[in-house]
């Protein structure tokens, strides 16, 4: 449970990134991380 909730944590993280910089790191790792969530 702790597990999933950590993972849920760290894509919220470069969800947010994404946020402020939409074209640049936080796209290419937040997209890296989800599919290797998923």
């Amino acid at each position: 449970m702790s597990n999933y909730i950590y993972k849920s944590v760290f894509i919220l993280f470069f969800e947010f990134i994404d946020l402020i910089n939409p074209v640049g790191f936080g796209v290419f790792i937040g997209r890296e991380i989800k599919m290797r969530f998923d």
